[in-house]
C-alpha cells in the first residue's frame, strides 16, 4: 500500500434507488490521498470492495442501511449490502492490519 492511501480515506456508500438494473463494473482506484472515495450500491446486489492488504475492523455509519461484512477466509474483502430500497447514505471506515484506516 503506498503511502497515499496510507492517509486517512472515508468511503461513502450511497444506495441508489434507480428503476433500471444496475450493470456490474470493477472500478480500481489508486493513491487516495486524502480523498473520499463513494461507492454506489443498489438494492438486491452485494458489492466487494478489496483491498491490498487484510482488513482488521470495520465501521459503519448506519448498520439499519447498510450490512458490511468480512471474513478470516479472505481477509482483503468487504462486501456491502444495502437494507433498503430508497436513497440512502453512509460512511464507513476500514482498518488494516498494518494500521492503515481508509
Amino acid at each position: 500500500m503506498t503511502q497515499a492511501c496510507c492517509t486517512l480515506a472515508l468511503i461513502t456508500l450511497a444506495a441508489c434507488a434507480k428503476a433500471q438494473t444496475p450493470q456490474p463494473r470493477i472500478v480500481t482506484h489508486e493513491g487516495m490521498a486524502g480523498e473520499v472515495t463513494v461507492v454506489e450500491v443498489a438494492a438486491h446486489f452485494v458489492t466487494a470492495i478489496r483491498l491490498p492488504e487484510a482488513i482488521s475492523s470495520v465501521a459503519v455509519g448506519d448498520r439499519a442501511l447498510f450490512e458490511v461484512e468480512h471474513s478470516e477466509r479472505e481477509p482483503q474483502l468487504l462486501f456491502v449490502k444495502v437494507l433498503t430500497a430508497y436513497p440512502a447514505k453512509t460512511n464507513v471506515l476500514i482498518s488494516t492490519a498494518k494500521g492503515h484506516q481508509v
